[in-house]
């Protein structure tokens, strides 16, 4: 959608823990000073100034439960009859065939016809449309992340400081990274030692 018509200014979605998150911070995450939980969705949308309204009232609610119910009730009748099996197929009948057809019949025009979509510029839309968790570099400047071990690489430039939060990054496509002053550090992954090994006999 951003490439097609650019950042909107706002996406209007369901009330749901995937969109907005509605409940109140864990004592983990007060100790770590969060107040206002953020689900991925939500700062995927903040890092390019999206904002998103989220449905509160039934009414709206309603709106958004009707519009998933078409499309899960009719997309697939529609892909069945075209005989489709394969993603990359159902996305072509998508967005050629079938929301066309049902932006044409259900889409409302807005009070104020101007385009508030902003062009997108050079920004990495591989690292706006991801996953990222916060975790603590220890004093070797080892991230764990998931039973995984992520060796931050002593180079030239400024590493974080043993017990600095640092951001673990996952994109779509299942690549990681560790960003830092606006740039990705150099990590490697480390083999987590067997029960009876040292770290020396790590790879």
């Amino acid at each position: 959608m951003i490439r097609k018509y650019g950042i909107p200014q706002a996406l209007y979605c369901d009330h749901k823990n995937a969109c907005a998150l509605a409940r109140e911070p864990a004592e983990a995450e007060l100790l770590k000073g969060i107040t206002k939980p953020e689900s991925h969705f939500l700062k995927a949308c903040e890092k390019p100034g999206a904002g998103v309204i989220a449905a509160g009232s039934p009414q709206a609610k309603g709106r958004v439960e009707r519009s998933h119910g078409r499309d899960q009730d009719r997309l697939v009748k529609e892909l069945r009859l075209a005989g489709i099996s394969a993603i990359e197929e159902a996305d072509r009948l998508s967005g050629e065939t079938y929301l066309p057809e049902m932006n044409g019949k259900f889409s409302r025009s807005s009070a104020n016809p101007a385009d508030a979509h902003v062009p997108p510029g050079t920004a990495d839309l591989a690292d706006i449309l991801c996953f990222e968790h916060e975790r603590t570099a220890s004093s070797d400047y080892v991230v764990r992340f998931e039973c995984r071990l992520l060796q931050i690489l002593r180079t030239g430039r400024i590493l974080p400081r043993p017990g600095d939060r640092v951001t673990v990054r996952i994109r779509l496509d299942g690549s990681l990274s560790i960003p830092w002053k606006g740039k990705a550090l150099p990590a490697e992954e480390k083999k987590i030692p067997k029960k009876g090994q040292t770290d020396s006999h790590a790879a």
